[in-house]
């Protein structure tokens, strides 16, 4: 089973659809899972256009939203290790120490 790294940066995998229907937002897997998103799930996905670390994710989050670091750190690791799990993210490469 894949295990979520939070140090790492994740981004969304290749071939996952996100499709906004009747206010809610559906990620699509390639292999056929369809999943809808609520508010803070949606702007999670949202805010991983671009690689992030769950820290990150939790700077972002706290700014936007009225609820203790803590909670959001807890509750986005969970969301981001079900993603990860599941297929939806990829971790981006460790980068290669150089050798100057």
């Amino acid at each position: 089973m894949r295990r979520f790294d939070p140090a790492r940066s994740v981004r969304a995998a290749d071939g996952v659809t996100v499709e906004r229907l009747y206010g809610m937002v559906l990620l699509q897997h390639p292999r056929g899972a369809c999943y809808a998103l609520n508010e803070v799930g949606a702007r999670v996905w949202e805010l991983l256009a671009a690689p992030r670390t769950l820290e990150a994710l939790v700077e972002a989050l706290a700014r936007e939203y009225d609820a203790p670091r803590d909670a959001l750190r807890r509750d986005v690791a969970e969301f981001l290790g079900w993603l990860y799990r599941e297929g939806f993210l990829e971790a981006d490469p460790v980068p290669k120490a150089s050798g100057a």
